[in-house]
């Protein structure tokens, strides 16, 4: 993709002095569309784990509380 993207930067000078319209960039527009199709079957193909992650992480974090407050119960104050 970022070769298309550099030849549409290069080319806008050509655009504007030869009064091109926007389909003479259909090779840049496909490398977005298909980059796009990638992500986001990339995205999906991590859902779950990144969910198991999350629920790891918050579920350390509370253990953590509910041992310090367990360890705060059994303190006694002068």
């Amino acid at each position: 993709m970022s070769n298309q993207a550099v030849e549409h930067v290069r080319g806008v000078p050509m655009v504007k002095t030869f009064g091109q319209t926007v389909f003479s960039f259909k090779k840049f527009k496909g490398a977005i569309d298909s980059y796009k199709t990638w992500v986001i079957a990339y995205t999906k193909q991590l859902r779950l784990p990144m969910m198991f992650y999350t629920a790891a992480i918050n579920s350390a974090f509370a253990f953590l509380v509910a041992a310090a407050s367990l360890d705060a119960e059994n303190e006694t104050l002068i």
